[in-house]
């Protein structure tokens, strides 16, 4: 239940939307992720900012080669669109691994990416957290996952990220009357700063016909609902690029620089791949990754399922 009070608009353009926000509110899309956060208390915003109003936000398009994704775009309405393009056969795969079909009809594109990263000490009741130290997210000193780290190291679990990343999507947003554009990797790395009170508006996947192919795999505790255990994100483009992205292991996705190195060589020499690049890929990730204790899995239970990583590179075969 929801115990404070706020203020709820709808702005019906992104100026309005821009104009009404400061440090006391919060935009709101579908709200899978807001408004669990607000029923925890780990939000006490005085003015929730819906964004359905707001044109233009929810087309699917081809603009120039590229395709541009509306962030408001309904998780369910882009897994239509992706299966009429055989290309990108892993980034429907990756919206259909999307918890459920109910959450698919309500949950944005734009509201995935831009999920909270989560840990179990942090996404519990008030009541719940009462009983610990704050923690670096509600204003503490402390990791309670990780003591001595200086920093939060609770992870980001979205399964859209690894396949956009692989894709080298780029991000609109629109603030201060103008519209900008950048890597995604760049909105991930610190999302309050970059969008600085703008508004998320497109995510671009740019030379669409390029895209030769797109792999996803996700390791879950149950086959839907749950989030990832981990997951992982493969691309090949027509000119010879590889692409390889692993996610729910670390606070933002990362790159597999040397198995995607070693797998393009292949590629290029149109050689068999060998045991050599699964190797690589286990220890490259295995070396990356930042397993913590979640709800219903150990560290041990998560390096298991990285696996991923050489499964989504058998899907090339």
């Amino acid at each position: 239940m929801i115990t404070h009070s706020f203020d709820y608009t709808c702005p019906s353009s992104l100026e309005q939307a821009c104009a009404l926000k400061s440090e006391d509110s919060v935009y709101i899309a579908g709200g899978t992720d807001i408004v669990p956060a607000l029923k925890y208390g780990l939000l006490f915003p005085k003015l929730v900012i819906s964004l359905q109003n707001v044109p233009g936000l929810a087309s699917i398009t081809i603009e120039g080669g590229n395709l541009v994704i509306g962030a408001m775009v309904g998780l369910e309405k882009l897994a239509r669109y992706t299966e009429h393009f055989p290309n990108l056969s892993g980034l429907n795969h990756a919206v259909r691994a999307v918890a459920s079909p109910q959450i698919r009809h309500i949950g944005t594109v734009g509201g995935n990416l831009l999920q909270e990263a989560r840990c179990i000490f942090y996404n519990q009741t008030t009541a719940w957290r009462r009983g610990i130290e704050p923690c670096h997210k509600t204003g503490g000193s402390v990791c309670h996952q990780a003591p001595a780290k200086p920093q939060c190291v609770a992870l980001y679990h979205s399964d859209l990220a690894p396949a956009f990343l692989a894709a080298d999507c780029l991000v609109q947003i629109y603030r201060d009357g103008n519209e900008q554009q950048l890597p995604l990797e760049t909105l991930l790395a610190a999302p309050s700063r970059v969008l600085g009170g703008g508004v998320l508006t497109h995510i671009v996947l740019p030379d669409v016909e390029n895209l030769r192919q797109l792999h996803f795999r996700k390791h879950a505790v149950r086959g839907a609902i749950d989030f990832p255990l981990a997951n992982a994100a493969l691309t090949v483009r027509a000119c010879g690029t590889v692409r390889l992205i692993m996610g729910a292991m670390t606070p933002k996705p990362v790159t597999l620089e040397q198995t995607q190195s070693e797998l393009a060589d292949s590629l290029k020499e149109e050689m068999p791949l060998a045991a050599q690049i699964y190797q690589t890929a286990a220890a490259e990730a295995k070396k990356k990754a930042r397993p913590i204790r979640e709800a219903t899995a150990s560290p041990a239970v998560k390096q298991q399922a990285m696996v991923v990583v050489q499964e989504v590179i058998r899907d090339l075969l």
